[in-house]
C-alpha cells in the first residue's frame, strides 16, 4: 500500500499545534470557554419548553435549586433561557463569521493576485464601505428586509457590511507572497492558477484567517444581540439580546426585588466570557502560529 507522506505531515502538524496550543494558558482558558459554551448549545435541544412559558404563580423568583437564576417578569426561568439564546447567538455568529471571512478571503486574493484595474475597483469599493460606519448600515438593510429576515439573511447582511478590512489585509498578503520564489516557481512550471491559489498562497496565510474568525465571531455577536436588543426583529426567547430588551423595557435596574437584576446581567456576563474566550483562544492560537511568540 502506498503512504501519503504529505497527510501524516499534516495529522503531525495538527496534533503538534494541539500540544503548543495546550501549554498555552490563554489557549487552555479559550479553549475551556469555548467547550463550555458547545456544551451549553447542546443543553439548549433538552431545555424543557415549559420553563420558557409564561407562569403567573411563579413571577420574579428568587434564586433556588428549581430556578437557579430566579424566575423573569412573566414566570420564565432566566437560567432556562440563558441555556436556549446560545444556540441562537451562536450559530447565527458563526454562520455571520463564516460568510466575512469567504468573502473578505475571496476578494482579496482575486484583488491582490489579478491586480490591474479589477484590483483598482475591488479596493475602491472596499475603501468606500470602510469609510461607511458598518454597524448602522447593517441596522438600515437589516430592517428594510424585517418582512423576510432570518438568521441566514441576517449572516449575509452583516457580511456583506463587514468583509472590506479583512479584504484588504489578505490582499497585501497575497501581493508580497505572489512575488516569492515557490510561486514564481510554481508559475514557470505552468501549474494551474487555481492551484497556486489553493496550494500555494492560501496555505500562507491560513493562520491568519482562523485567527480573523474568532475575532469576527465576536464582531458578529455583539452584531446580532444588538440588533434584537434594539427590538429590530421578532421579541422571541432564542436570542440574549431579547432578554436585554425586555429587562431594560421591564426597569429591572430599579426594581426593589434585588435578584431581578440577574434577567439584566445573566446574559451580558454571558457575551462578555464568550468574548474572553474567543480572545483567549486566538491569543493562544497566535503562539502556535508565530513561533517568536511561544513562551520559553
Amino acid at each position: 500500500m502506498e503512504l501519503n507522506f504529505s497527510r501524516i505531515v499534516d495529522v503531525k502538524g495538527f496534533f503538534e499545534s494541539v500540544r503548543l496550543l495546550i501549554k498555552s494558558r490563554r489557549g487552555v482558558a479559550g479553549l475551556s470557554i469555548i467547550t463550555f459554551f458547545t456544551c451549553m448549545v447542546m443543553a439548549s435541544f433538552f431545555v424543557p419548553q415549559h420553563l420558557l412559558q409564561y407562569n403567573a404563580n411563579k413571577i420574579w423568583l428568587p434564586p433556588s435549586l428549581e430556578h437557579p437564576l430566579g424566575t423573569d417578569f412573566a414566570g420564565r426561568d432566566i437560567l432556562a433561557q440563558i441555556v436556549y439564546g446560545s444556540r441562537s447567538v451562536l450559530s447565527s455568529s458563526f454562520l455571520a463569521a463564516f460568510f466575512i471571512i469567504l468573502m473578505g478571503t475571496f476578494i482579496g486574493i482575486l484583488s491582490g493576485f489579478k491586480g490591474g484595474s479589477l484590483d483598482a475597483i475591488l479596493m475602491f469599493i472596499a475603501d468606500t464601505l470602510m469609510t461607511i460606519p458598518t454597524y448602522p448600515l447593517f441596522l438600515i438593510m437589516a430592517a428594510n428586509l424585517k418582512a423576510s429576515l432570518d438568521i441566514f439573511t441576517l449572516s449575509l447582511i452583516l457580511a456583506v457590511t463587514s468583509w472590506a478590512g479583512l479584504a484588504r489585509a489578505v490582499r497585501s498578503q497575497v501581493m508580497s507572497i505572489k512575488s516569492r520564489e515557490f510561486v514564481e516557481a510554481s508559475k514557470v512550471l505552468g501549474l494551474p492558477t487555481l492551484h497556486i491559489i489553493f496550494g500555494e498562497i492560501l496555505p500562507m496565510i491560513r493562520p491568519y484567517l482562523i485567527v480573523n474568525f474568532l475575532y469576527s465571531t465576536i464582531y458578529s455577536m455583539n452584531g446580532f444581540v444588538g440588533f434584537f436588543f434594539l427590538g429590530l426583529a421578532a421579541l422571541d426567547m432564542s436570542n440574549w439580546g431579547v432578554m436585554l430588551n425586555l429587562a431594560m423595557g421591564r426597569g429591572v435596574l430599579m426594581l426593589a426585588r434585588s435578584w431581578a437584576i440577574l434577567y439584566f446581567f445573566a446574559p451580558v456576563l454571558m457575551i462578555l466570557l464568550l468574548t474572553l474566550g474567543m480572545i483567549f483562544l486566538s491569543s493562544g492560537l497566535e503562539t502556535v502560529f508565530n513561533p517568536r511568540l511561544r513562551e520559553e
